[in-house]
């Protein structure tokens, strides 16, 4: 059988039976399948024109619009291969690379350059930074590829686990994101482009072995699966407490093979893991705040799939982790997307109007991060979400905005409409989602304050990294019960922290000797042997205030 992807232009034969889904992977598509193909998070959507039987499931059925199923949408997941197809791609598939910051620079003006790259679980971001001027040049994003394969590391680690060629295949998938991004931000900056490459009389090839040439450095950051996963290397010790045959070593590979778009005698440096699931993007978040050198007390909340959290009391560092899930990243968000253009990321009612801050000043296609959190907060003020999370019906709240609030397969609140008119949407489904990730959030702050034997009221800085950059409103997360509430004036928005951290090993600010005494110099917790973290989490759970003796939350 024949699958045609279009407007991607790529064909390719498979077996009957095969999904539609893997078929997608197989063709190098990045398919937005955060539940690992189950069919639960309705995202990998596809439109079938050709070889649609439409055998449609009751999944699909839940998933889709009446609208989407007349025109031959289907779940890529659900849909099995039986005759030659044409696929249309949806659009926010194919938009895979972010650009959050450029600088141009010339063809004939190249420097020597390094790269840092933080793997997370939903997305992989990476910098360029100048060796010779010593400034970065660009910074980008796309998604993981191996979200296809699950939202959360615990699901990479059963995939992983179950065979050597499954190991093999994320280890493959991440190497080619990582040697595509480096490409991107070459591009992005000007050096590699097409009009570089036409106007020179030099070889394409040639001229891009060239310009990768000058990529002398790779600094390489991520939680301990992701490190794990691109270093190739087993993940048995991290799937039960307590870990085991973990490596928390900084890795130096060479690049004499061409694995990578860099120079052949290019180093790249993999950051080594604190502890557990406490990997080297916590790290990267310490070096790029000089968090040990910080005198009184001092919070990092990584905000991300797999959160991360890590307290100094005069200098002496306690870290934990937990498993927040995707909602903050949008993966597991009905309408959920990464902060780029056409994401939802501020929410503002003003009386009787909802005013949106659409990234791009575009009509909206969906929702990141920070817009969720602005959408949840501002309801629950406006009284169309209680306590528990729920969406009340329009007959329960006096708002004048109750006509907004619909029950179509579920409780949905109308935050605006697309360019093609289609509904943005809050869901029920969604806020649940996000209060297991605030949750989770919430309970690991509190464990690691009382493991230092602190209150939120004492804590000097709190620094915000991760999911969100730095567009998160302190407010409205401290109104969800995500972040404590203490004076605004001590939070720091830090975006990227790990990249940041992995730019101080590029700059020369820190040496490797340093990275490995501070990495050594972090106490960890581990919150799975912590009696009291279920309870905290279950609290967590709903959006009033939560308080603690110790923890003030």
């Amino acid at each position: 059988m024949e699958v045609q992807f279009l407007p991607v232009n790529k064909k390719i034969k498979v077996e009957p039976g095969t999904s539609l889904l893997q078929a997608a992977i197989d063709s190098a598509i990045d398919v937005n399948a955060v539940c690992g193909g189950n069919g639960t998070c309705g995202k990998c959507k596809m439109l079938v024109t050709k070889g649609n039987i439409k055998d449609y499931d009751e999944i699909e059925k839940q998933s889709l619009t009446n609208e989407e199923l007349n025109k031959g949408m289907r779940l890529s997941c659900r849909m099995k291969i039986e005759s030659n197809c044409c696929v249309i791609v949806p659009e926010e598939t194919r938009k895979r690379t972010t650009v959050t910051k450029q600088k141009k620079i010339e063809l004939d003006k190249l420097s020597n350059y390094g790269v840092s790259i933080d793997i997370g679980t939903t997305s992989v971001e990476a910098c360029l930074f100048d060796l010779d001027k010593q400034y970065s040049l660009i910074q980008i994003a796309r998604n993981n590829p191996q979200r296809a394969y699950g939202a959360d590391v615990i699901s990479r680690i059963s995939y992983c686990n179950q065979s050597v060629e499954h190991l093999n295949n994320l280890h493959r998938l991440i190497r080619e994101c990582c040697n595509e991004l480096i490409h991107d931000l070459l591009a992005g900056c000007g050096i590699l482009n097409e009009d570089n490459l036409k106007s020179n009389k030099i070889e394409d090839v040639n001229l891009r072995n060239l310009i990768y040439n000058k990529i002398k450095k790779c600094v390489i950051l991520g939680n301990t699966t992701m490190s794990h996963i691109f270093l190739g290397k087993s993940l048995k010790g991290l799937a039960k407490v307590p870990f085991e045959e973990i490596n928390y070593d900084i890795q130096y590979l060479s690049n004499d093979e061409k694995q990578f778009h860099m120079s052949l005698e290019g180093e790249i440096i993999v950051l080594p893991g604190i502890y557990g699931h406490v990997g080297s993007d916590t790290l990267g978040c310490i070096l790029a705040t000089d968090f040990e050198k910080q005198k009184g007390i001092n919070l990092i909340i990584d905000i991300g799939t797999n959160g991360e959290m890590v307290i100094s009391k005069d200098g002496t560092m306690i870290c934990c982790s937990t498993a927040a899930g995707p909602a903050f990243e949008g993966a597991s968000i009905y309408q959920g997307m990464r902060a780029m253009d056409g994401a939802i990321k501020g929410v503002y009612i003003d009386k009787q109007d909802i005013r949106l801050d659409v990234i791009g000043e575009i009509n909206p296609s969906g929702i990141c991060g920070s817009g969720i959190i602005d959408a949840i907060a501002e309801l629950i003020k406006e009284g169309i979400i209680d306590e528990t999370g729920r969406i009340l019906t329009s007959e329960e709240t006096d708002s004048s905005l109750a006509s907004r609030i619909v029950n179509e397969n579920g409780m949905k609140f109308i935050l605006g409409h697309s360019k093609d008119g289609r509904n943005i949407v809050l869901t029920q489904q969604d806020i649940r989602e996000v209060q297991l990730a605030k949750a989770a959030i919430n309970a690991g702050t509190i464990s690691l304050l009382e493991a230092a034997g602190v209150e939120s009221k004492d804590i000097n800085n709190i620094y915000i990294a991760g999911a969100f950059g730095s567009n998160i409103n302190i407010d409205n997360a401290i109104v969800l019960g995500l972040l404590p509430d203490i004076n605004r004036r001590k939070f720091r928005l830090i975006g990227n922290g790990a990249l940041n951290g992995g730019v101080t090993i590029l700059s020369g600010e820190k040496t490797i000797e340093e990275v490995t005494i501070i990495s050594n110099k972090v106490k960890h917790i581990e919150l799975a042997n912590d009696d009291g973290f279920q309870k905290r989490y279950i609290d967590g759970i709903n959006f009033s205030h939560q308080t603690s003796s110790t923890a003030g939350f």
